[in-house]
């Protein structure tokens, strides 16, 4: 019996597919984030009226911001459906919804067509893309960290991570193609419309694989622990546990968020703006970082199954904290390569929260409550600092008249996940507190 959420073993050829299908929704949202974000100046001018470029630019940040409001009740919505109904009735709704969103900006006619039903549909697209995203990870986190062997989870699970790197590679390297190759009235008129059609059809390539990929195992097992318990309860201290679980993972979520949005929404964005670099350099700087991230992020994955994933989440805030304000002024006024330089060691940091986010977060919560959890506390993280950070981050920038002032609100979260870091079980919690088995979590 399956009593501690790890899986069955499953042929090589099945455990692929559930990697896969696990994935690449998660590719998907990231893909679609970060083509949003380095479009920023371009939509802005789409969307939004160009008599004031800098409120515009504030504007379309906006937008970006306001999408995450919906993720924390899509999160607890769907959460539910899935520790109650199954992991993959949930990963196919939510690939569903996000390719239809994904296609729907596609076509999405400007401001100098619609007038101001242009940003208005904008935003309703970007909240249904919201409700899609807020239960996206935390579904895949369970399914696939209960569907892997154990002694691999760390390597295998961060897939996620890793799909969360080359989702916006993809979209950057596109984007950036577009811009070498055009010109800008080109990228004005159709060119910002390209890498959503693409985002779309990798969707549906999601849908098809996620509608093959049977259950969880674990979940399996854990509804039929459930039904011979029923009725048994949870202890106070139990619930107590829990939820000081949940104010740790959402600590940990907030500075991933912040950092991920700092380095690859917001900095390539800040260069254009604020820096030396066009359009084009910006994103292949930004490109070049995310090279090193896909690649570092299964080297990550594979440190966290031998020296466990607390010790990397440290390491990882540690570095974060340490690097971010001399990073930022290598960036005022840089030229390519320091831009690189500097977005190379930001990935550093990145590429730990990317390989060890899952498997950790999955360790924090018995499989009965897991997606739940996860997705409802790393939503409401995500949704309240990351989706803010793009903006608060230029508004500090405006408002200082410091260039580097947006290294500070990194460097808060960087000290808010070193903390939680600290504080992470040094065992993980997979099974119902005192009924099961703990592992390792470093």
């Amino acid at each position: 019996m399956l009593h501690d959420g790890a899986a069955a073993p499953r042929p090589r050829g099945d455990l692929r597919r559930v990697v896969a299908a696990s994935s690449i929704g998660n590719a998907l949202e990231w893909f679609d984030y970060a083509a949003y974000g380095l479009l920023a100046t371009t939509l802005a001018k789409v969307f939004f009226p160009d008599e004031l470029p800098a409120a515009a630019l504030l504007s379309t940040l906006a937008v970006f911001g306001v999408a995450f409001i919906a993720r924390p009740i899509s999160a607890f919505v769907f959460g539910r459906i899935a520790d109650r109904h199954g992991r993959k009735p949930v990963l196919v709704l939510t690939v569903l919804l996000m390719s239809v969103a994904t296609l729907a900006i596609a076509v999405l006619p400007g401001y100098d067509v619609i007038g101001v039903a242009a940003p208005v549909l904008l935003l309703v697209i970007r909240l249904l893309q919201g409700v899609a995203v807020g239960a996206e990870w935390g579904s895949a986190a369970a399914f696939l960290t209960e569907s892997v062997p154990e002694a691999a989870r760390g390597r295998l699970t961060s897939v996620l991570g890793s799909t969360a790197a080359l989702g916006p590679l993809v979209a950057s390297t596109l984007i950036a193609s577009l811009a070498a190759l055009s010109s800008d009235a080109f990228m004005l008129e159709w060119g910002w419309r390209v890498p959503f059609l693409v985002g779309g059809a990798i969707g549906l390539a999601g849908l098809a694989l996620r509608i093959g990929v049977p259950e969880s195992p674990a979940f399996a097992a854990d509804q039929a622990d459930a039904a011979r318990s029923a009725g048994a309860g949870i202890a106070r201290r139990d619930r107590a546990e829990r939820a000081r679980r949940a104010l740790l993972l959402a600590a940990l979520a907030a500075y991933w968020a912040v950092i991920y949005y700092v380095v690859l929404t917001y900095v390539p964005t800040y260069v254009q703006a604020h820096g030396r670099l066009d359009q084009s350099e910006a994103l292949f700087a930004s490109s070049a970082g995310l090279v090193v991230l896909v690649v570092a992020i299964p080297v990550a994955g594979r440190l966290s199954d031998r020296w466990g994933r607390r010790r990397l989440a440290i390491v990882s805030a540690a570095v974060s904290a340490l690097a971010t304000v001399p990073l930022a002024v290598l960036l005022s006024g840089a030229s390519f390569w320091p831009v690189v330089a500097a977005l190379m060691v930001w990935n550093v940091s990145l590429a730990i929260n990317g390989a060890i986010a899952p498997a950790l977060a999955s360790g924090l919560f018995p499989p009965r409550v897991r997606t739940t959890w996860i997705a409802t506390t790393y939503a409401t993280s995500v949704a309240v600092f990351g989706g803010t950070t793009p903006y608060v981050s230029e508004w500090l920038v405006q408002a200082t008249g410091d260039p580097t002032a947006f290294a500070w609100w990194l460097v808060l979260f960087s000290a808010v996940g070193l903390i939680a870091g600290v504080l992470v079980p040094r065992r993980e919690l997979t099974a119902d507190p005192g009924a099961g088995t703990r592992q390792p979590a470093g």
